[in-house]
């Protein structure tokens, strides 16, 4: 049995690939967070998901059978706000993305401005948009050419979903977007930015030593987490670890099932 798990008192989850694919639950997730909760361990959700509130990632887990609230989901659609204040103060935002990206980022005290208008903006913010086209990255070079800089609120280039289906992500939005406008500098606010795991450690007042985080996705779950302390676990869905990432995860196995039997038998013992 791993020691990884002794002096762990938050667990820390990714939701794609991780907690379900779409709409699909992954097997032995419900049951795992429901040990974790009965075993009073704090359980928060981590998600570059840069489309969808906080509220509404909660509805659908409640819908799924976890419970959780929204002030325990950190998603990229909230910490890009988040970043830009930490780094720039109150900034105005032309928005590439969803009216939930917009909304979140006029909470955190941010200006919106419309991206096809000629109104100044300081930045222009890239999430999940499915109504991406050719317009839309034309608008965002034309703010880019008058100042503005670039930054996405997440760097995936794709994300699992149902049936094994691969679909787009913010990164391939945002490579599009930077590649029309020859901008060389990369800026996100989403794993592995550790700026995201570093909040998690001051809003819940944390010890790194304390924390776990479980995902799938090496380049952005794992080598985030590592690099501000935290331990973590890497659902491999049968794949190799990538041989370039030198440090490897506390602990390796298939999928979150199999998290579920080690820590019922973790905790099983200490009884």
């Amino acid at each position: 049995m791993s020691t990884a798990y002794e002096n762990v008192s938050c667990f820390i989850f990714d939701l794609d690939g991780c907690i379900y694919a779409g709409d699909d639950l992954y097997d032995g997730a419900k049951e795992c967070i429901a040990l974790l909760q009965l075993k009073n361990k704090r359980v928060l959700f981590l998600t570059n998901n840069s489309a969808d509130s906080a509220a509404y990632i909660s509805e659908k887990l409640n819908t799924m059978g976890i419970p959780s609230v929204p002030a325990d989901i950190i998603t990229a659609l909230d910490l890009v706000g988040f970043y830009l204040y930490n780094r720039y103060g109150f900034i105005r935002a032309a928005v590439v993305g969803t009216a939930a990206l917009e909304e979140s980022l006029a909470k955190c005290g941010h200006q919106v401005v419309a991206l096809g208008t000629q109104a100044d903006c300081d930045f222009v913010v890239v999430g999940l948009d499915s109504q991406f086209n050719y317009e839309k990255i034309f608008q965002s070079v034309q703010h880019l050419q008058r100042g503005a800089k670039l930054i996405a609120a997440n760097m995936d280039f794709n994300r699992p979903g149902q049936n094994f289906k691969v679909f787009p992500e913010t990164g391939s939005l945002y490579y599009a977007i930077k590649k029309a406008a020859n901008i060389q500098k990369i800026e996100y606010a989403g794993k592995p930015n550790p700026f995201a795991f570093q909040y998690i450690i001051d809003t819940f007042n944390l010890l790194p030593i304390q924390c776990m985080m479980i995902g799938d996705n090496p380049y952005t779950d794992i080598v985030g987490a590592q690099e501000v302390g935290f331990k973590t676990v890497w659902l491999s869905h049968h794949q190799m670890y990538p041989v370039e990432l030198i440090e490897n995860p506390d602990v390796i196995m298939k999928d979150i099932s199999v998290l579920y039997d080690q820590l019922n038998q973790f905790y099983g013992e200490r009884l």
